[in-house]
């Protein structure tokens, strides 16, 4: 049986590195600016009456800002930010009438769908630069919060309180029942926990609600931008209970908390019938594993593409790793004082046993953990560099390491429970001991890892920098496009062509462009590039919108010769 879950186990982490291999890139992070009016660098004749972002996603109702301040700091929106009620991912806001000639800057803050605030800027110009109508530049906002270290140790703390509730509730129940036991409790019937295990789960409780109640004042003054004394506030509170994913979150985890206190009093109660402890018991592992659900679904998940997979596949992730976790606290705290009684050889064999029935159950864990790891590097991972080039990434690197070197322990843990129990086994080492506490203590640092990745913003995909592709005509002709930086806003565009010699060609008056996005029907823009001696045909010209375009090059030389060439260029967001 042991093969088989060692073979079931290595064959779920090999289907998932050939996914992994097969599909580096299926899904973005969250949320950011698809296109805007006016689009980033953007030259009007006329100043527009309404500043309009679309996000790539919809955006929360709560704690959003849209300013538009010129090139004095002061404010010219009619202070009307509002979302679109017939689309959530637009922002927008109305300008003041009759605005002169000048650099305009609009600053933007909203919660993506993940929770994480973001926010930017994005310039435009209103007649000729340089115009009169300001004395100075307009400023850039400040960055995006970054990740608080208050909300990170809050996470790990409530991680850690379920984890060890999963493992003191499921472990006798599941894994190492009365009837089960080599420690001379075998008469026992019911949901019974080892000796000392009471005031673990108490305690795990304990710290998981304490966790709960901070979470929500951290978090509404994270996405509020303010400090915590200011955030809580009845208003800001409100706010974030009434208008954000988390406030809903929190509100369902405080009634399972509330609800999971009642079941707990009744599985300590030795006045409660066997039977009734029993399905307590079981109706406390739900209520648990309620709350990480719950937990799962207003993380990174809450803006994958597939919402529902991505939730799923994160809370059957951190329930494996919670349980791995917590029985391990079990077995390190409760496992010496049951065995206690026992001498030599008995003590032993309980050890091993325990230890034996929990390998089973370890192995699943292993091998959902792999695979839904496996599936959140898909999904949060653009690319195979982001695990190095990125925050993220090598978050991500260290805990797999850890949980490597974990797995390593178990694997000791595990055959020293097997050779427990073969004929010269009074020679042998006994299972537990030291061996587990490292092991529980390498799990606590994998689930601060874990929390520190919940607010860690997944890298976007590398912008595809300066675009340079050439391509050859029928008649011979080759073409080169160069377009710099490839990213929604003003960009670079410059064209060379040469002959079926490979010399410049000469001649040629003009090269004209045409811009169409291929996705959606935006009508075309034309770029005119006129002759100019000694230099290259270029111009300038704005991508407004994110997503693929066909760019058209036509050309005529002196003997009328139509030189013309279509290039698909992928637009990436800009840089913020």
């Amino acid at each position: 049986m042991t093969r088989h879950r060692l073979s079931f186990t290595l064959g779920t982490l090999i289907l998932g590195l050939v996914f992994l291999l097969l599909f580096p890139q299926l899904t973005l992070a969250h949320a950011y600016v698809v296109q805007s009016t006016p689009a980033a660098n953007a030259e009007m004749d006329q100043p527009p009456q309404q500043i309009t972002i679309e996000f790539n996603e919809a955006v929360q109702s709560a704690f959003y800002s849209l300013q538009v301040s010129n090139e004095n700091g002061r404010r010219v929106d009619l202070d009307q930010a509002r979302i679109d009620p017939g689309n959530p991912a637009v922002l927008e806001n109305d300008l003041a009438a009759g605005l002169p000639n000048g650099s305009y800057l609009i600053s933007w803050k909203v919660l993506s769908g993940d929770g994480h605030p973001i926010q930017g800027t994005i310039p435009f110009q209103v007649g000729p630069a340089g115009a009169a109508g300001g004395t100075g530049t307009p400023q850039p906002a400040a960055e995006a919060n970054a990740v608080q270290p208050q909300l990170v140790a809050d996470r790990w703390l409530l991680y850690a309180g379920l984890a060890v509730l999963l493992g003191a509730l499921a472990f006798p129940l599941y894994v190492y029942p009365p009837g089960r036991r080599a420690d001379g409790q075998d008469n026992m019937r019911g949901w019974t926990p080892l000796p000392r295990t009471g005031p673990l789960l108490w305690s795990a409780y304990g710290v998981m609600a304490a966790a709960l109640v901070c979470s929500l004042p951290l978090q509404a003054a994270w996405d509020a931008g303010v400090p915590l004394l200011a955030a809580i506030k009845p208003a800001v509170l409100a706010d974030t209970l009434q208008h954000t994913a988390f406030g809903t979150v929190w509100l369902i985890q405080t009634v399972l908390a509330l609800l999971l206190s009642v079941l707990l009093i009744a599985v300590m109660d030795r006045d409660v019938s066997a039977r009734m402890r029993t399905l307590c018991a079981h109706a406390a592992v739900a209520l648990v594993l309620g709350i990480m659900l719950a937990q799962a679904s207003s993380g990174h998940a809450a803006a994958a593409a597939w919402k529902g997979l991505a939730i799923a596949m994160d809370f059957v992730h951190l329930a494996a790793a919670s349980f791995w976790i917590g029985a391990l606290a079990v077995m390190a705290i409760g496992l010496p004082a049951a065995v206690r009684s026992l001498e030599g050889l008995q003590r032993k064999q309980a050890y091993a046993r325990a230890i034996r029935s929990f390998g089973g159950w370890g192995m699943y864990a292993v091998a959902l953990l792999a695979a839904t790891g496996v599936y959140g590097s898909i999904i949060y991972l653009p690319a195979w560099s982001s695990l190095w080039s990125s925050t993220y990434g090598l978050v991500l690197i260290a805990k797999t390491l850890l949980m490597l070197a974990m797995l390593g322990f178990a694997a000791r843990q595990f055959r020293a429970g097997r050779q427990s129990a073969a004929p010269d086994r009074d020679k042998t080492s006994s299972p537990g001991g030291k061996s587990i506490w490292w092991e529980f203590g390498i799990g606590a640092a994998i689930l601060l890892l874990a929390a520190l990745l919940t607010h860690l913003s997944p890298p976007h995909p590398e912008p595809p920098g300066p675009y340079a592709v050439t391509q050859k005509t029928d008649q011979g002709y080759q073409v080169k496009l160069m377009i710099s930086p490839g990213q929604v806003g003003r960009n670079r565009f410059e064209v060379q062509i040469l002959d079926p010699q490979e010399q410049a060609v000469s001649g040629i008056q003009q090269v004209t462009l045409t811009l169409r996005h291929t996705e959606m029907d935006m009508g075309t823009e034309e770029i005119v590039m006129p002759y100019a001696e000694g230099k290259p045909f270029e111009s300038s010209g704005i991508f407004s919108m994110l997503g693929e375009f066909e760019v058209k090059v036509h050309a005529l030389t002196q003997s009328l010769d139509a030189i013309d060439s279509t290039f698909t260029v992928q637009v990436s967001p800009p840089d913020s």
